[in-house]
């Protein structure tokens, strides 16, 4: 078992390096085993793949979802999911942007199914704070997506702007989108 998580972790970290332009050799390379000791574990790339991104999948939204009972508990969550780990980050930007074509249906289905109940979820947290009004629903959805896109934002400038400390300043950023989700109610 130590052998295949070494495996799907080399993977891990090539798959958020190079997306699908890595080599199992390169895999075994990172493991230290041979090409051919991979497929003891994995029939193929593919199955090696799926397995990896049903895996991360499992763990980011479970990881995320229990830790998460506000929106604040939400925001902070996310961010700090993907900050634990900078390979975390370019993964899911690689996985979500730019999707494998051999991925397959029921791992996309999965994220878009998890997505969801993620977006019901914040959703659910932004109308128990907010007061009622005749657009409220519609109000609470676009609320949803800000909220959402911050997020989004936040993290894709985790990348672009690498020589800024981002991190640093989620609190006040934060307090920030705290005060525009009050304004909007």
């Amino acid at each position: 078992m130590e052998t295949k998580k070494k495996i799907i972790d080399a993977t891990f970290g090539l798959f958020a390096e190079k997306g699908m332009e890595f080599s199992l050799n390169e895999v075994a390379n990172i493991v230290g085993i041979k090409k051919a000791s991979i497929y003891a574990h994995f029939k193929s790339k593919e199955e090696l793949l799926y397995q990896l991104f049903n895996q991360e999948i499992e763990e980011y939204f479970t990881v995320v979802e229990s830790q998460s009972k506000s929106l604040k508990e939400f925001f902070l969550g996310i961010l700090n999911y993907y900050n634990s780990s900078r390979k975390k980050l370019l993964f899911w930007k690689r996985l979500l942007l730019f999707p494998p074509d051999t991925m397959d249906s029921e791992i996309r289905q999965k994220i878009i199914d998890l997505s969801e109940q993620r977006f019901k979820k914040v959703k659910e947290l932004i109308s128990s704070s907010s007061s009622p009004n005749d657009n409220k629903e519609q109000n609470d959805d676009l609320l949803t997506v800000m909220f959402l896109s911050v997020i989004h934002g936040l993290l894709s400038s985790e990348i672009i702007y690498s020589k800024l400390n981002i991190k640093s300043s989620y609190e006040k950023e934060w307090k920030i989108l705290e005060n525009m989700l009050k304004k909007e109610e």
